[in-house]
């Protein structure tokens, strides 16, 4: 009897913290709106807002296909976009058409335009902005660039990836950026191009991840296009919680984030001054004032009583 009951807590245990696990990850800041580009035919190139608690897409400015919607944009191919925090009206994505190439995106309108072709990467899979506009790239090798966001050139920083690289974003709530290799994810040292493991667990075809500005993690995989979501917490196996089973048919996901502003410092109001205790309390004090008063009443009384005597 005594095992049943305590296998049933047990198994309540497990999947009341199941149910709050998944809770806790759907949750998504108010002020950020998650993007998506799309990659379906005949919608490559398609700008779409997506709902965090549905995966449900749409589209942004006139519907049609990305081409209609692009004009001069020959979509072959769609990859990781990202958000530059101080561009607030625009998004980046990858796309090839025949050349690797970074485009920008008018978040109001969806139209998007040709930067420029990266150079030498010619396999570019996933680009991340910091917070200060500093924008980096990973080429299918994990070799990691720096990327001039006027003109779409790469330079090389490292080639020294610990596998391929499928997925790539900046996290602004511990402002690292993130990457994600063979169902593993990664930190990114922009500087050396050092990758240091975080976590595992991972689907082994993520496409795209993207972060909130709570720090949560967003992406998709390219079986079927999948939303997901998931904690970052160093040295444990992820706890992946699928949106919805729908594809949202894109592998090019990023968040719009409002920054969070850390708290204002509380002021230091000086403190009053005080008198340092001696010991002796009020009533004391004016008993010891009083004392003093009738001694030096006694005195002047004596010393009158005393120049009377003398004058007679």
């Amino acid at each position: 009897m005594f095992n049943r009951v305590r296998n049933a807590l047990i198994v309540a245990a497990v999947v009341a913290a199941t149910a709050f696990s998944a809770q806790a990850a759907s949750a998504f800041p108010a002020g950020d709106t998650l993007y998506a580009i799309a990659y379906d035919t005949p919608r490559e190139g398609t700008l779409k807002i997506v709902n965090p608690s549905t995966a449900a897409t749409t589209i942004v400015g006139t519907a049609g296909t990305g081409a209609g919607q692009n004009p001069g944009l020959s979509v072959g191919d769609t990859a990781q976009g990202a958000y530059n925090p101080n561009e607030p009206s625009k998004g980046y994505w990858i796309f090839f058409d025949g050349t690797t190439k970074l485009a920008s995106v008018n978040l109001a309108t969806g139209t998007s335009t040709v930067i420029g072709p990266f150079g030498a990467p010619s396999d570019m899979v996933s680009i991340a902005i910091g917070a200060d506009g500093s924008a980096y790239g990973l080429d299918s090798a994990g070799s990691l660039f720096s990327v001039n966001l006027l003109t779409g050139a790469a330079t090389l920083i490292n080639t020294a990836p610990p596998a391929a690289v499928s997925a790539f974003a900046f996290n602004p709530a511990d402002s690292t950026f993130y990457a994600v290799t063979a169902s593993k994810l990664w930190s990114v040292n922009t500087t050396t191009g050092v990758f240091t493991q975080v976590q595992t667990g991972y689907p082994a075809d993520v496409r795209s991840i993207s972060f909130d500005a709570d720090g949560v993690l967003w992406g998709t995989e390219s079986t079927s296009y999948r939303l997901f979501t998931t904690t970052v917490v160093s040295n444990t196996v992820a706890s992946i919680s699928t949106v919805s089973s729908t594809g949202i048919n894109s592998q090019s996901l990023f968040i719009k984030y409002v920054p969070v502003t850390p708290p204002a410092p509380t002021p230091v109001v000086p403190s009053t001054p005080t008198l340092a205790n001696t010991g002796i309390n009020s009533q004391a004090a004016w008993a010891i004032g009083a004392l003093g008063a009738v001694i030096v009443t006694s005195g002047s009384v004596l010393i009158f009583i005393a120049r009377r005597k003398k004058q007679s």
